[in-house]
């Protein structure tokens, strides 16, 4: 079942042809939005500053810092998917990842609109 489009805050658009089972987030807030939405056996890895759920992320591979993740380790983690933001993360890191084919989603919300999408885009 394919998912998507969906347009992240670079303007790129991502599709993606099943589910992902493997993500890493780069976002301490998305790391648990996405155990609170269900989906924490899908996060593969996350950053050493995402803390919650403690007992959620006690068991998740430590991928670095937003400003220098482990590039290697997130390619080597299979992620198929990996959540970044525009303030936290550097474009090079997300293009990086890109040029390896792994998908990267782009998020950052202004409004409470732009955070209810975001919210149902990661649910869906």
């Amino acid at each position: 079942m394919a998912l998507g489009p969906f347009l992240d805050a670079t303007g790129e658009s991502l599709k993606l042809a099943a589910p992902p089972r493997r993500i890493v987030s780069l976002v301490p807030s998305v790391t648990e939005l996405l155990f609170a939405l269900g989906a924490g056996a899908a996060v593969a890895g996350c950053t050493v500053y995402c803390t919650e759920p403690a007992h959620g992320v006690a068991t998740k591979t430590r991928v670095g810092g937003e400003k220098n993740p482990k590039l290697e380790m997130i390619r080597d983690l299979g992620a198929d998917l990996v959540i970044a933001n525009v303030e936290e993360n550097l474009r090079e890191h997300v293009h990086a990842l890109r040029s390896w084919g792994i998908p990267v989603y782009v998020i950052y919300p202004h409004t409470v609109a732009e955070g209810i999408r975001l919210v149902r885009d990661l649910g869906r």
